[in-house]
């Protein structure tokens, strides 16, 4: 009894933390410090137990190197609050390293999740409609305008994951989400707001992530002839998105039409873009100015110092103009490098090459999707330089990693935990 209720309080606490997360990002040192308090209670009463991982080791050695590399610094300031912002790499990898064996933590945890990810997107839809009753303007619908507190990419992200995580709890059953109706309506939900926040690398993950699940389903279920029939429908699918849905196809559009000129002549697309821009633009001018520092630089500049060697390269690449605005990289692997780097890059790219192994070795769904969300997002965003991604991804993998998604253990009428537990696999669904 004991143990069901310090762990039924201590996953509280820490749904909190990432319900904190996704609406006041930058305000979570309460309910992170009320958590390490709990858990060292916890600690000494012996209900939790240490067990440490890999990849929890290369986080906090990620954060070293961020920390040693600030000591080259020439901005205090910013190497301090990067320091500050990536002490999740710290926090939450000890953190999880205590495990609660109290049976519903893991699905307590996501719900809380959802719920904060829920009041989000309440968030965001009023703020947008507020701003729309005001001004008229259809834009107050998209992108910045929709998204509340958060990138639109961070944002697209956290849905994502939030319909992989609804579809979970629905496989385990847990409280509310047993009616088959609840994913349902969340998965629309969820979806439309990627479609709101314009993200094209949200909009391209989530298309990833629901082909794979598909086709995974069709192989699984059907015979082979059929899932092929079935999987040829696809192409014209996406192409009725791309060329229908007005917000996707003009980001679409945009993209390939920059990209195609790139291809065609690197150095003389940069050095020819005027000071007004679109993303695709800035995206293709900023990773070729990155991606010139890395190679000058292979060992790293220094925390903080990324704006200064950027804007070096920016005037030999005659886009001086863009100095002003203070672009990162918009590439979290050509952002690490530069600033810690090859040493740092490994680490990262090792969390998520390790990160997928071990979601395939042990067949946890949630970890290798939200690892494959932090990989792919990373191409086109520095998703690890603000806070809300830094605290989400961190979180969300150190917690995935530290419990055992797919066991669920049977309560009986004596309220005792009883064996066997069963595996939920992903024909659950």
């Amino acid at each position: 009894m004991r143990e069901n209720k310090f762990g039924f309080y201590y996953s509280i606490i820490i749904a909190v933390i990432i319900c904190f997360a996704l609406l006041i990002p930058y305000k979570l040192i309460w309910p992170i410090l009320i958590a390490v308090v709990f858990a060292i209670y916890g600690i000494s009463k012996k209900q939790l137990t240490f067990s440490f991982n890999i990849i929890s080791l290369i986080f906090i050695a990620l954060y070293i190197t961020y920390a040693i590399y600030s000591i080259f610094t020439r901005h205090p300031d910013w190497a301090s609050k990067s320091a500050e912002y990536k002490l999740s790499f710290i926090i939450f990898p000890l953190l999880f390293s205590f495990k609660s064996s109290y049976h519903q933590f893991k699905n307590i945890v996501l719900s809380g999740f959802i719920f904060g990810l829920l009041t989000l997107l309440i968030f965001c839809y009023v703020q947008a409609f507020s701003c729309f009753s005001i001004s008229g303007d259809p834009a107050c619908m998209y992108a910045n305008n929709f998204v509340y507190e958060h990138h639109p990419t961070y944002a697209s992200a956290f849905f994502s994951f939030g319909i992989a995580v609804l579809w979970y709890l629905y496989a385990v059953k847990f409280i509310f989400f047993k009616n088959i109706l609840i994913p349902i309506l969340g998965t629309i939900a969820f979806s439309s707001a990627i479609l709101f926040c314009t993200s094209l690398s949200g909009f391209l993950f989530i298309l990833l992530l629901a082909g794979s699940t598909i086709i995974y389903f069709l192989f699984k279920k059907l015979k082979k002839i059929y899932a092929f029939a079935i999987l040829a429908i696809f192409p014209f699918l996406l192409w009725m998105v791309v060329n229908y849905v007005p917000q996707i196809e003009g980001e679409y559009n945009n993209a390939k039409f920059y990209a195609d000129q790139y291809v065609e002549n690197p150095t003389e697309f940069v050095k020819s873009r005027s000071e007004s821009m679109s993303g695709s633009e800035v995206r293709l001018v900023m990773w070729t100015a990155a991606y010139n520092v890395m190679i000058k630089y292979p060992f790293g500049v220094g925390t903080g110092n990324v704006d200064d060697v950027l804007a070096v390269e920016l005037r030999n690449l005659k886009q001086s103009h863009m100095i002003p605005y203070e672009y990162n990289p918009h590439n979290q692997f050509l952002q690490t490098a530069i600033e810690t780097g090859i040493l740092g890059l490994l680490f990262l790219v090792f969390i998520v090459l390790y990160g997928i192994y071990l979601g395939i070795k042990k067949r946890n769904f949630l970890l290798i999707i939200v690892v494959a969300s932090l990989g792919f997002n990373m191409l086109f965003e520095s998703m690890l330089q603000r806070q809300s991604g830094i605290v989400f991804y961190t979180f969300m993998i150190c917690f995935l990693i530290a419990t055992d998604y797919f066991t669920t253990k049977k309560i009986n009428s004596a309220g005792e935990l009883s064996p066997p537990e069963h595996k939920v696999s992903l024909e659950s669904f």
